[in-house]
């Protein structure tokens, strides 16, 4: 079990390790996390994806957690998501925002 996030500077080297290690993927059980120095939302959540599968070099991880679901999500700079950050924003909006991105990454795959 390994547990990896960019708030742990810690994915690339992991990422490095695995593929070091000659072992199969699938003898690894990755757990990653988007937020919370990052902004959150929908958009947002999707690129954090992106980049946390391209800094472990795997096509997937094993468990995707929101790092820190609490009010810190709410009113993230730089996010474009209104429920994160609009007029009528809420941490709980902004946490569901976040999550139905994480739901379509799981439906769908990263594609």
């Amino acid at each position: 079990r390994i547990d990896a996030s960019f708030t742990y500077k810690d994915q690339v080297p992991v990422g490095q390790g695995m593929r070091a290690s000659g072992l199969a993927r699938t003898d690894f059980f990755v757990t990653s996390k988007v937020g919370p120095q990052d902004p959150l939302g929908y958009n947002e959540t999707l690129f954090q994806i992106g980049e946390i599968l391209s800094s472990l070099n795997t096509t997937y991880v094993d468990l995707l957690l929101i790092h820190w679901p609490g009010p810190i999500a709410h009113g993230a700079q730089n996010s474009s998501d209104p429920a994160c950050t609009g007029p009528a924003s809420s941490p709980k909006a902004c946490r569901q925002s976040t999550w139905r991105a994480m739901e379509r990454i799981f439906a769908n795959g990263t594609d």
